[in-house]
């Protein structure tokens, strides 16, 4: 890929990052708009599905867990333990902004 196709590239990936971000802002806005009736209806009848058009909305219930070494330490966890039961992972992220505006996507 010579320098050019590189730039192009570069300037795809900034658009298709910034459309990305508008879409998920307006997903979240939507999704926030049809919660409060979707979990209406299914709280009233007790149904884990609900049937729009040829559409089926399921609600998943989920649970995030997070372990903070630090609060493990206050309670007197070895770090050596901590340590053996952290798993670390290393990646780049490629971050692009306006070279003019200043914008990081």
């Amino acid at each position: 890929m010579d320098q050019t196709e590189l730039a192009s590239s570069i300037q795809q990936l900034y658009s298709l990052r910034q459309a990305r971000t508008s879409l998920e802002k307006q997903e979240k806005a939507l999704l926030a708009e049809v919660k409060v009736d979707i979990d209406t209806i299914l709280d009233a009848s007790g149904a884990k599905d609900y049937l729009a058009g040829d559409l089926t909305v399921t609600r998943i219930a989920g649970t995030n867990v997070s372990i903070k070494s630090d609060l493990l330490l206050e309670r007197g966890v070895a770090p050596d333990i901590i340590d053996f039961a952290t798993n670390r992972t290393q990646y780049y992220q490629y971050k692009v902004k306006s070279a003019v505006l200043g914008e990081m996507k």
